[in-house]
């Protein structure tokens, strides 16, 4: 059968997020991320997420985020270290101020330290937490535009 005979009748229903023309693609590409804070870490989840749902610096949302993380030590063989990150955001229109989105995403990501630890193990456990974060955040966006659409 030719792809181009189907409608939409005989097909799920359900309409691809990034689909030409998708009301929800439409949404994501129209926020601009708001730069990083003064740290490492906001400057990796900044590109992170700029790399999830696309870089544009005049969208007519931005979207303001606070990134934390806490460090918690487990004194086992391994010197365990457990980082939890949180990202809490707004998503805010830019010609008005009004808030759209007001949420947070957290996570946790466990790494291994030797006595003398590595800046080397933290920082790669940092930019593996602020990857996922950074999709958790992207998934929350693209359901909470699926609700308002529909």
């Amino acid at each position: 059968m030719d792809p181009k005979t189907l409608t939409t009748d005989s097909s799920c229903g359900f309409e691809p997020v990034y689909g030409t023309g998708s009301k929800i693609g439409e949404e994501l590409s129209d926020i601009a991320v708001a730069p990083p804070q003064n740290s490492k870490e906001s400057y990796f989840f900044v590109s992170e997420l700029e790399h999830q749902i696309g870089r544009n610096l005049d969208g007519g949302k931005i979207l303001e985020h606070s990134i934390k993380f806490s460090e918690y030590r487990f004194e086992t063989a391994a010197n365990q270290i457990q980082l939890v990150g949180r990202v809490d955001y707004k998503l805010i229109a830019t010609e008005n101020g009004h808030i759209n989105y007001s949420d947070y995403v957290e996570n946790f990501i466990s790494y291994e330290s030797s006595e003398d630890p590595t800046i080397t193990a933290r920082t790669d456990a940092v930019k593996r937490l602020v990857s996922i974060l950074a999709v958790q955040l992207r998934i929350d966006l693209i359901a909470k535009a699926a609700n308002a659409s529909s």
